[in-house]
């Protein structure tokens, strides 16, 4: 199977585009031809380029090569070109040379239905280039292939969490390097094969803190964590880090089939989600020992386990506030062994109860879980979930009418 190993990228500005299709070119000729690839250092280009050839400078005094690879347009293999990562004369910075209208990659073509100048409604070319935005995907097979996408968000069937995200942020240009094993498919519509990555493969013997988002929860065989008695390596978010909402994509929606074992799947999330409360139960318990309260330590409980679900909560626990009195506290824990931004599922019961115990309820999110659980990352947040969370519908009762 075909991995994507890295992408690198380049969002447009006016002068690109205009570069790309000869616009204000001089009448005598010449004019530049290439897009600016400042940001991104020679280093990375070698790494991203080992599936090509390199050419020695041309340049006195400058040792930089170019590199040069062959690259497909991206859903049609057959369609393919070099292209060169050139240094600039006296500058640090490289460029993806010869872009020009009539030698710019064909991935980036009005043939491949990349953008055309409108020059009535859009002078300027600013409309055209908000969201422009090329790039070059690099196999594990040393394959490139050429998109581009024109959307400010993230599409709903590209995959979160293995740092597609900076491609819809601030930061112009770029290589992202990916480690995990992400399938890649020839399809400029997406071209991240994570449904079938989720179906299909057998993750057995891999450490699930090495591998995509949330695969072990989706694995076909039963999965398992060694949950160690005194949890001493504890990475503590105690706050999530800020991010936006994820709106929703302007693009249609993608209907496509995918083949899962729900009832696997379901089980091997409940394992998951059994194996984080287990740790929070250790870490609360830890807590009120350090706090030399063995007392509360002995009487914080797995109320979801012992009394059932349907209570709103998971772990009875207490806090010590600074005064040295107890206060019972409840903790919801939401499980993941993906990203720390992966979003978790909340039931009504949660949310109403999280509500009308505000002052005593808290989310605890563990995330990045690994098979050995010998590193727990998790944040916690305290006060209701609508006050701390955007919450997105997901699914829906029907009632017939």
């Amino acid at each position: 199977m075909e991995y994507i190993k890295a992408i690198l990228y380049r969002k447009l500005n006016p002068s690109d585009f205009k570069k790309m299709y000869d616009i204000d070119k001089p009448e005598t000729g010449g004019g530049q031809t290439y897009i600016d690839a400042t940001g991104i250092t020679t280093e990375e280009f070698a790494k991203f380029s080992t599936g090509g050839r390199t050419i020695p400078s041309t340049y006195i005094g400058d040792d930089r090569p170019s590199f040069v690879i062959d690259v497909s347009v991206l859903g049609n293999r057959n369609i393919h070109q070099e292209i060169e990562f050139e240094p600039r004369h006296n500058r640090k910075n490289y460029k993806i040379s010869r872009q020009n209208l009539k030698h710019k990659h064909p991935a980036w073509s009005p043939d491949n239905n990349f953008p055309e100048p409108d020059f009535e409604n859009d002078p300027d070319f600013s409309n055209v280039t908000e969201n422009l935005t090329i790039y070059i995907l690099k196999t594990s097979t040393n394959s490139y292939y050429a998109g581009f996408f024109d959307v400010d968000i993230m599409p709903d069937n590209w995959p979160e969490g293995i740092g597609l995200e900076k491609l819809f942020e601030e930061e112009r240009r770029g290589v992202i390097f990916i480690e995990r094993e992400i399938p890649f498919q020839n399809s400029s519509d997406n071209p991240f094969m994570i449904d079938e990555l989720i179906a299909e493969d057998n993750v057995d013997g891999i450490d699930i803190s090495k591998i995509s988002d949330d695969k072990i929860e989706y694995d076909n065989d039963d999965v398992s964590f060694e949950i160690p008695t005194n949890i001493t390596d504890i990475v503590v978010e105690t706050q999530p880090p800020e991010v936006s909402i994820r709106k929703k994509s302007s693009q249609p929606r993608k209907y496509r089939p995918v083949k899962r074992d729900y009832v696997k799947s379901n089980k091997n999330k409940k394992i998951a989600g059994d194996t984080g409360e287990q740790i929070i139960l250790v870490i609360e318990k830890q807590k009120l020992n350090d706090f030399g309260r063995d007392d509360l330590s002995e009487k914080v409980n797995w109320d979801s386990k012992d009394k059932g679900d349907g209570l709103g909560y998971d772990i009875l626990s207490y806090d010590i506030l600074p005064n040295g009195e107890e206060k019972e506290i409840f903790i919801e824990v939401k499980t993941t062994t993906g990203s720390i931004n992966k979003p978790f599922d909340v039931s009504i019961n949660e949310v109403e109860f999280s509500q009308e115990h505000s002052d005593s309820f808290y989310i605890y999110r563990v995330y990045s879980l690994s098979s050995d659980c010998s590193k727990v990352k998790y944040y916690k947040i305290a006060g209701s979930i609508p006050e701390n969370f955007n919450l997105i519908p997901t699914s829906f009762q029907a009632y017939k009418k």
